[in-house]
This record gives structure tokens, C-alpha cells and sequence, in this order.
């Protein structure tokens, strides 16, 4: 990408067994998003395509994204899931079998 016209919102949640991202993507498809890990980076890009409208304000953002963002070696990056649902990009990013507390019983 040329660069980027804007950074969506986004919140990280931490659960038992990891995290999860929240990203704000209004008007974006999944044709036009982008999610890849490299290394210890998660990278999301993605394009708003202009829509063919008449108003008399917009706020909505048009253009280019990108956010990275570095992850723990914790993180078992095979097992992360990406959904996008009205407007909202859901990363699920579990913990590492390894990275979870281990229970043990006492016989």
C-alpha cells in the first residue's frame, strides 16, 4: 500500500486462554482486508472503497489502513482466527498450549 489515510479503533481484550482484537471496520469487505503474522507481527491492512453518495457530512473514513501489531512468542500463531461481522474484526489469539497454566493433581 502507498500508505496508510487512516488507523480503524481498536481494542485488545485479554481472556484465560489468550486475546482477542476488536478492530472498527466500517464499510470494509473481506475482499479488501489483509491479516498476516511475520515473525512476532500481526499486520492488518485493508482498503474503505468510496461509495457513490450525497450527503452533507461524512465521517466515515475512506482510503487505505494498516495497523501492526507485536505479539508475545506466546502465542500460538497457527491457531489464530480472524472474523469480520457488521463492521467489526474479531482476532482470536490463543496462548500457546505451553503458555497456559498447568493444573496438577496432588495423589
Amino acid at each position: 500500500m502507498n500508505g496508510t489515510t487512516y488507523l480503524p479503533k481498536t481494542d485488545i481484550l485479554q481472556t484465560a486462554e489468550g486475546f482477542e482484537l476488536w478492530m472498527d471496520l466500517p464499510g470494509v469487505g473481506k475482499k479488501d482486508l489483509a491479516v498476516s503474522v511475520k515473525k512476532d507481527q500481526l499486520e492488518i491492512y485493508g482498503k474503505v472503497r468510496p461509495q457513490e453518495r450525497k450527503g452533507l457530512r461524512f465521517e466515515y473514513p475512506v482510503g487505505d489502513f494498516a495497523r501492526t501489531f507485536v505479539i508475545s512468542s506466546e502465542i500460538d500463531q497457527e491457531a489464530i482466527s480472524a472474523h469480520l461481522e457488521d463492521g467489526v474484526l474479531r482476532l482470536r489469539l490463543p496462548k500457546a498450549k505451553s503458555a497456559l497454566p498447568l493444573e496438577i493433581t496432588v495423589h
